[in-house]
């Protein structure tokens, strides 16, 4: 499940979730919580800062950010 707010979005594959909770734990915004299931869903996309935080504690890589690069990377010469 895509989640957008703007150019950046947070990516959910509900079906690798395990409800480990480390995400919701993890997240500063308090945007993530673990539904009837046991598996992670987001609020308020709106509060979400997209610092990543999420993404890293996951062991199961059940969540992902897609974010805009913030300024043209060069190739090295």
């Amino acid at each position: 499940v895509r989640y957008a707010q703007g150019e950046a979005a947070l990516l959910i594959n509900r079906a690798w979730c395990k409800g480990c909770n480390l995400c919701v734990a993890a997240c500063p915004s308090g945007v993530l919580s673990l539904d009837a299931d046991q598996r992670v869903a987001v609020g308020d996309i709106g509060r979400c800062v997209f610092c990543g935080v999420c993404a890293v504690r996951c062991p199961d890589f059940a969540i992902a950010l897609d974010r805009p690069v913030p300024y043209p990377v060069e190739a090295p010469a």
